[in-house]
């Protein structure tokens, strides 16, 4: 099965994306969306070209596991990708991520492409897929 996992952020969006028989997440792409009908075109497109069988959406949670004001601008491209996407869609806790994928790729650049990857890489882990 092929699985995107998207790490939305209030700029960019990282995405990554795995073949579950492999076990392997991989980092995939950076989107800088204008809004969120934007992001949900984008999104849909990928998932559409890719053959994307599953969609993790990381979910923002502050540490009290209480939601965040950047959990409400996240609800609303879940709300807009379940209203278009023909595949599964899964809302993920994506607490800490961001904090582990700066340690692993320090200010590159790339931390939202490696937040999404750690997302799906822990998502893998939990599916006893790795």
């Amino acid at each position: 099965m092929k699985v995107l996992s998207i790490d939305p952020g209030a700029k960019r969006i990282g995405l990554a994306r795995a073949e579950t028989e492999l076990g392997i997440a991989f980092p995939f792409k950076l989107l800088t969306p204008q809004n969120m009908t934007d992001a949900r075109n984008q999104i849909t497109n990928i998932v559409e070209s890719e053959d994307i069988q599953h969609v993790l959406l990381g979910w923002p949670l502050g540490l009290d596991a209480r939601e965040t004001e950047q959990t409400a601008a996240v609800r609303s491209l879940y709300n807009l990708l379940s209203e278009t996407l023909r595949v599964s869609l899964e809302r993920v806790d994506e607490r800490l991520s961001t904090r582990r994928a700066t340690q692993n790729v320090g200010d590159t650049g790339e931390v939202d492409v490696e937040a999404a990857r750690v997302l799906l890489e822990e998502w893998l882990r939990n599916q006893h897929m790795i």
